[in-house]
Parts: C-alpha cells; structure tokens; sequence
C-alpha cells in the first residue's frame, strides 16, 4: 500500500509541473520566436517576418507622401537652376518674411495696393505651417538615419563571422569552401588596393630644388 501511494504521490507531483512548462515554453526567446515566424506554413507560404512593421511603416509613409503631392501639387523634379530662383528659403531670409508681414499687419495703413490682408495671414500661416513640417521631417530623417546605422553595423559584424568562418574552413581545405571564400574576399581586395591607389595619388612627390650640400669646414 505504501508504494502504491508514492507511485500516486509522483504521478501528481509530474502533472502539477506540467503547467510550468507550458508557461516557459510561452516564453520563448526572441530567437525562435524569428525561427517560428520565418517557417513556412501547412499552405507552403512563408509567414510574416517579425520586422514587417517597418515596411508597413515604410508604405504608410510613401503613401502620405504621394497624398502630400497631389493635394500641394508638388514639382518634385525640380533642378538646381530651379532652386536656386526659388530665393524664399534660409534662417535670413525667413527672418525677413516674418518682420516685413509683422510690420504690415500692425501697420495696415501702409498696406501695398491690391494686397489682401486674408490671403497674407493665411499665407504666413501655411508657410509656418510648412516650416515645421520641415523640422520635423529633418528629425524623423536623423532618426531613421541612426537606427539604419545601428542595423548596418549589426549586419555588418555577422557578415564578417561568415568571413571568418569561411576563410578558415578554406585553410582546411573543406571542399567547396575555397569560392565562397574567394567570392566574399573581393570585396576586402578591391577596398585595399582602391585606398593604396588613392592614396599614392594624393602622396605629393616631393622633388627638392635645392638639394642639401655638405660645406666643409676649412682646416
């Protein structure tokens, strides 16, 4: 009867712990979580990747864009001769536009002809309007900047594990090592004798028009 109650005892001590490995099973890391989202599933169609919020992120943006242009009918080729007439934008410039429409306004006596006072106000509010759209677009552009930095650098660092992985099975002469190594070399070869170039040409020779000469001392 004893034994019968410790068979008893353990097979509910194994069933209580069950539940507790659902839980760390839930908990899986981020690493099989990827593996989980990149396996193809019972149709043969791969799911999702885990960073598809920033292509979704990336067409919300297009498509605001592409809103943005057709409702301000944006020029978006416009060239460098383009721009340069287009003599409105810079800190001094702004600084101008701003003064000249705060004097008019608290001075409407002075008021050009044929100028219309609701048109101006809402001209400078559409400009300021624009200004910080501007600003903003330039931090969101940094942002995205140091976070594609930040991501490089990542890719950059396991690129050069398989590197060095391949270089050093190609020294043990594992078969078929050798052109994926070579394949991934090139790069490395072309960037060193790119700078060596470079930097020959930039070496100026220095050809001396006075050549040093040795003055003996009289005995």
């Amino acid at each position: 009867m004893s034994k019968e109650k410790d068979t008893k005892k353990a097979a509910t001590k194994e069933t209580a712990k069950k539940p507790k490995a659902t839980k760390a099973a839930a908990k899986a890391s981020p690493s099989t979580k990827e593996a989980d989202a990149a396996a193809p599933d019972k149709e043969g169609s791969a799911v999702e990747p885990t960073n598809v919020y920033t292509r979704h992120f990336t067409r919300e943006v297009e498509d605001l864009m592409q809103e943005f242009i057709e409702n301000y009918e944006v020029d978006q080729n416009l060239t460098g001769t383009d721009r340069r007439r287009l003599t409105g934008a810079g800190v001094r410039n702004n600084g101008f536009i701003d003064k000249a429409f705060d004097i008019i306004i608290e001075n409407p006596g002075f008021m050009p002809p044929h100028f219309d006072m609701v048109n101006l106000r809402w001209n400078m509010g559409e400009l300021e309007d624009f200004r910080q759209l501007f600003l903003t677009l330039q931090r969101f552009t940094q942002i995205a900047s140091n976070a594609y930095l930040v991501q490089a650098d990542h890719c950059y660092r396991e690129a050069l594990r398989i590197y060095q992985t391949l270089r050093e099975q190609a020294r043990n002469r594992v078969p078929g090592a050798a052109p994926l190594f070579n394949a991934l070399r090139t790069f490395f070869s072309r960037t060193r004798r790119h700078y060596q170039r470079r930097q020959f040409l930039l070496t100026p020779l220095v050809t001396p028009t006075n050549p040093p000469t040795t003055s003996l001392s009289a005995t």
